[in-house]
């Protein structure tokens, strides 16, 4: 997966938040660019932070997480559910594939089982839960060509079309019975039946009994893998809105360290705090400490005589046995260090943004959405970092934003506006 990528192509928001119904089309057709950048402007309430929320949905579902237990709050008043879509561009070393996700979010009343019977209605919780999944991906027909096909619909049990669950799974009863477990366990839990391990597993296994089915299991599993690294390691989501971290609060890292402890990831996101000491794994110090480094050398050259360092303060040892170090990040001025805390917040908000920029910058595989980017930062210096990327990046960059000047260094086809019709936010 070393020449792989993914990148979003598009998003549909239908009864989330302030928006009854909303497209957004992240492709600048007016110029061809290798980085992706999409500002989005519109006054206060136009649904610019519905769109970031979304995103943070698909993180969390993609990662395998549950979603925010909040997320019911959501769903506009009155309507049954909130309805999300996305369409992804992801690249193999085989070509790129068209793939579009799309499912809903639903209300479902949990009763709490403390509660005494006479106080049953207070005990009640809305719980949310993930439905009416579906997973579409333009695969090759025999003529050469491509055409959308529809390769899971969760509205079935476990899940339709039946010619596509045969392909993929079989008519095991056992297999059968095992999805349709996994399928509740996930409603349960909050989290998506697409991407749980126990589907795949079943689709790896039906690839190893049968080899008629091997190319299109071996295609979707390609997809199931590849968006789910997409979501664990290469989609960043930070905003306000709650559910969220929050820009000033961690330095968000993207990082791969060596480590001989048999389960440590060899990728991953490590989200640093910016608000006082933190307690890291020590094998992953080292590259913590080069990932800050780096981004001190990109903010000496927008802030000179600024730097930041990761100053360690000692060892100490988990509950668990595991040996940790204690860090804190700290800005450097005339070679005294301050904790990062007692900095500026338009400092701070610099430094918590860097990282993400510097990704889109470098990787094509990154993704970063953010809320209020604008927010804290000088405009101008904010409008050449944002032409920068756009001209020379690979990434993805999302972003919202109240102030125009900013975006006036983007060409035409990065920027999207919201309008105050929520019946038809048509970004």
């Amino acid at each position: 997966m070393c020449d792989s990528w993914v990148r979003l192509t598009s998003v549909l928001i239908e009864h989330f938040r302030s928006v009854a119904h909303g497209e957004l089309s992240l492709v600048n057709r007016r110029r061809v660019h290798s980085a992706s950048v999409l500002g989005l402007c519109g006054q206060n309430g136009s649904g610019k932070t519905a769109l970031i929320a979304a995103l943070r949905v698909l993180q969390q579902i993609l990662s395998r997480h549950s979603v925010d237990e909040n997320l019911t709050e959501y769903i506009q008043a009155g309507e049954r559910c909130a309805r999300l879509s996305f369409d992804f561009c992801v690249r193999f070393d085989s070509g790129e594939v068209p793939v579009s996700y799309e499912f809903k979010i639903f209300r479902r009343l949990r009763l709490s089982t403390d509660a005494p019977d006479d106080e049953a209605e207070q005990g009640e919780t809305v719980n949310p839960v993930i439905q009416d999944e579906k997973l579409y991906a333009a695969l090759p027909e025999k003529n050469g060509g491509l055409r959308r096909t529809l390769l899971i619909d969760t509205s079935g049990n476990p899940f339709i079309p039946v010619s596509k669950y045969r392909q993929l799974i079989g008519r095991s009863p056992e297999a059968r019975a095992n999805l349709t477990v996994a399928k509740k366990l996930a409603e349960e839990r909050r989290l998506s039946f697409i991407w749980s391990p126990a589907l795949l597993e079943q689709i790896k296994q039906r690839m190893g009994s049968s080899p008629e089915a091997l190319p299109l299991s071996e295609q979707v599993c390609k997809i199931l893998q590849r968006l789910n690294l997409y979501g664990t390691a290469q989609l960043f989501v930070f905003g306000p809105a709650a559910g969220m971290p929050k820009h000033l609060d961690v330095l968000p890292l993207r990082m791969k360290y060596e480590s001989s402890q048999e389960h440590t990831a060899p990728f991953g996101s490590v989200p640093l705090t910016l608000n006082g000491p933190a307690l890291l794994p020590e094998p992953m110090f080292l590259s913590v400490q080069r990932n800050v480094h780096q981004i001190s050398l990109v903010l000496e050259k927008l802030i000179p005589g600024l730097e930041i360092q990761l100053k360690d303060l000692g060892n100490e040892l988990s509950s668990a046995g595991q040996m940790l170090k204690r860090v804190e990040l700290v800005s450097v001025k005339n070679r005294t260090p301050i904790p990062l805390r007692y900095e500026s917040e338009g400092i701070r908000k610099i430094i918590a943004v860097l990282p993400l920029l510097i990704g889109v910058y470098n990787r094509k595989s990154v993704t970063a959405a953010v809320d209020n980017l604008d927010s804290g930062i000088f405009e101008y210096l904010l409008g050449e970092l944002l032409r920068i990327i756009s001209e020379q990046g690979r990434g993805q960059l999302i972003f919202t934003s109240h102030n125009f000047r900013p975006l006036e260094t983007l060409d035409k086809g990065s920027v999207a506006f919201t309008t105050a019709n929520p019946l038809n936010c048509q970004y």
